[in-house]
């Protein structure tokens, strides 16, 4: 955030009026954000120092809920899963993610540089041993080549025909070697000004090919794919030297030892194996992580070996007798990367978590500890002072937003139904909390919705007559009731005490994209592809409808003097008025942004309308006057908002999990 430049605005603004005291309360909020943020890292730094200090931890929750007005510390994150991390002997680290960036941090957290261009997931990077260079893979089949020091793309490779999911120098930094989904492995030479030319391409494995390595003569190469199979050959020469047997499934790693003579791999199978490469067998196994192991490494003495796998823990092995010297516990799902600085002190891990861990590793416990969400939230939702977030996978949890405290955690698994179907599945989408913040309810793409009573911590039942996925659901205001829609066009109107069915049923219009009632409880509004229907509760008619959208509508929200905001894919939004028995009557057309939109709500001043869209743009509209008055940009992806009235905020979910606190006093 460019501080200095808001302050000086609004400084000028101050010369021309003086008298505005909104603007004085806005100065004085961003002078404490400026400093807050220079408070945090330094606590940051602290913390590395003393990571359980009791004092420094509430001083660091004080600094992000109250200073930087966040739910969550924005360090060591991306916006989705981290694919692999590095840390530099420098003190900096490096994270590759599937939001499509690399990152690179200082030991603090605090982010250096982003490297932006790959169009999907980066899946891995490798530094070049000589130069300011960066090797990048991704899902768009592209290997790419970056200065360090500036984040400029230097070179994009296109040669293979599907996504790339490894790619490293060799020790001398003059080639380099790829692997790819489409089987092919290939070998490049690298001139000094970072151009890649094919040298030998190899072409033996019928199947992806996850994992590839490179002897430090550059002479041997270590091949494996998605089946299993682990190919030897020659660096010059296309031919299969040795295959190597054993791994059922997927082959996730694979490293040489120092003198060629050892090669380590890990897999789905939940095994590491350790193999002599001048005779193509087996050495030892290591046996003990539950799930696949997805990351397994020599550490630098090559007496022991670091592993991580998806069974959410971190080993730490001795080679000879085989055997398991500690466990790093921490992440609550996927480890899929460890790093550790050469002095053993600090390592850094990276999972399905949007959080880097960093952990002492000599004494086995983890430095800095995430605040708000590790994960991908899914759904929103506030109500007083309680806030509910749908976060991947399964869970739901409920917050103080203004504390910035996690209260409760809810595992949302459809529960035994019998001996014969122990495991009914259930997959989350959707959230909501009640008006009296004692329910809370969550939708599933089986089409089923899950009623919990959060305060006796008690799951009531599961409501199950739609039949295709949930897509919207809303608490009645008086909270006894929830609409629900789904893809099939079935909208039902049912008790949330027990799921009896009130009214509803399939309005033959498609796909209903939205629910939402209107603040007297009489009348629902419903939004399917092009048309948005108000149906009149007390008698289960219609009441009107509002058909001006030429794209599926995605949101509405609703007001007291029966006015309706909704918004539609192509980003249009439309303030409308329902008028008994005929269509609505439109009042205001909005289109500002060409990005999706991540959400509308009204604000707490009347007629005031606030848009949220993904690229990080925020608008306020005045709907009287027909006129923009608000346009700020967070700096970050918005997947959703809620409002959050008790303290006259907005709650905004970024993409990097973090829940961004905007008083209203921002805004108008």
């Amino acid at each position: 955030m460019d501080f200095q430049e808001k302050i000086k605005q609004l400084k000028q603004a101050l010369e021309k009026n003086p008298q505005k005291a909104y603007l004085w309360q806005q100065l004085s909020q961003l002078l404490w954000q400026q400093n807050a943020e220079e408070c945090q890292k330094y606590i940051e730094k602290a913390l590395l120092i003393r990571p359980q200090s009791p004092p420094l931890l509430q001083q660091r929750r004080h600094i992000l809920i109250h200073g930087l007005f966040t739910l969550g510390s924005p360090n060591f994150r991306h916006g989705d899963e981290i694919t692999q991390v590095y840390v530099s002997p420098e003190n900096r680290i490096f994270s590759a993610s599937k939001d499509a960036t690399i990152k690179l941090w200082d030991i603090s957290g605090k982010l250096l540089q982003t490297f932006q261009g790959h169009q999907g997931p980066v899946l891995s990077f490798d530094l070049h041993p000589h130069r300011p260079w960066l090797l990048s893979t991704s899902t768009d089949q592209s290997i790419r080549i970056w200065d360090t020091r500036t984040g400029e793309n230097l070179h994009t490779i296109h040669a293979h025909k599907s996504t790339v999911y490894r790619a490293k120098f060799s020790r001398d930094g003059q080639r380099m070697i790829s692997a790819s989904h489409d089987g092919q492995c290939l070998i490049w030479q690298i001139n000094p000004q970072g151009e890649a030319k094919i040298l030998l391409a190899f072409e033996k494995h019928k199947n992806p090919v996850l994992a590839i390595d490179i002897s430090e003569d550059g002479k041997l190469v270590a091949s494996g794919d998605s089946q299993g199979n682990c190919l030897l050959w020659p660096s010059h020469n296309p031919k299969i030297g040795k295959v190597l047997s054993g791994h059922q499934g997927k082959i996730h790693h694979l490293q040489f030892s120092k003198n060629k003579r050892q090669l380590l791999s890990c897999g789905e199978d939940a095994t590491i194996r350790l193999w002599d490469t001048t005779q193509g067998k087996e050495i030892q196994q290591f046996l003990g992580h539950q799930k696949a192991v997805l990351y397994a490494t020599f550490l630098p003495e090559e007496e022991r070996i670091l592993s991580t796998s998806a069974d959410a823990t971190i080993r730490l092995w001795q080679l000879q007798p085989p055997t398991e010297l500690r466990r790093l516990e921490g992440h609550s799902q996927s480890v899929n990367w460890i790093s550790v600085h050469p002095n053993e002190m600090l390592a850094v891990s990276a999972g399905k978590e949007l959080f880097l861990r960093q952990w002492h590793f000599q004494k086995g416990y983890q430095v800095n500890q995430p605040l708000g969400p590790t994960h991908k939230i899914l759904s929103l939702d506030c109500q007083h002072y309680l806030l509910l977030l749908l976060e991947n996978p399964n869970s739901a949890t409920l917050w103080n937003p203004l504390s910035g405290k996690r209260l409760k955690e809810f595992k949302c698994l459809e529960p035994q139904l019998s001996t014969d179907n122990p495991t009914t599945p259930f997959s989350p989408q959707i959230s909501k909390l009640s008006p009296d913040q004692q329910h809370f309810a969550v939708a599933g793409k089986e089409g089923k919705i899950q009623v919990w009573n959060h305060l006796k911590e008690i799951f009531i039942f599961t409501f199950d007559k739609h039949q295709t996925p949930i897509t919207s659901l809303d608490f009645s205001p008086q909270g006894g009731r929830i609409a629900s829609g789904d893809e099939g066009g079935e909208v039902l109107l049912w008790d949330i005490d027990d799921g009896f069915v009130r009214a509803g049923g399939n309005l033959n219009m498609g796909k209903i994209h939205a629910v939402k009632f209107f603040p007297s409880g009489n009348l629902l509004s419903i939004a399917t592809d092009q048309t948005c229907l108000v149906m009149n509760l007390e008698n289960a008619e219609e009441y009107s409808r509002f058909s001006q959208h030429q794209s599926p509508v995605q949101y509405i929200c609703t007001s007291a003097n029966n006015i309706a905001v909704t918004a539609d894919l192509s980003s249009k939004i439309f303030v409308w008025k329902t008028k008994p028995q005929q269509e609505a009557e439109t009042l205001l057309e909005v289109e500002e942004e060409h990005s999706p939109l991540a959400g509308i709500c009204f604000l707490q001043r009347p007629n005031t309308l606030l848009a949220a869209y993904q690229n990080g743009i925020l608008y306020a509209f005045d709907l009287r006057k027909k006129e923009k008055i608000f346009k700020n940009h967070t700096g970050q992806k918005i997947l959703a908002l809620t409002p959050f009235p008790a303290e006259a905020e907005i709650l905004l979910c970024l993409e990097n999990g973090c829940i961004q606190r905007l008083p209203e006093y921002h805004i108008l």
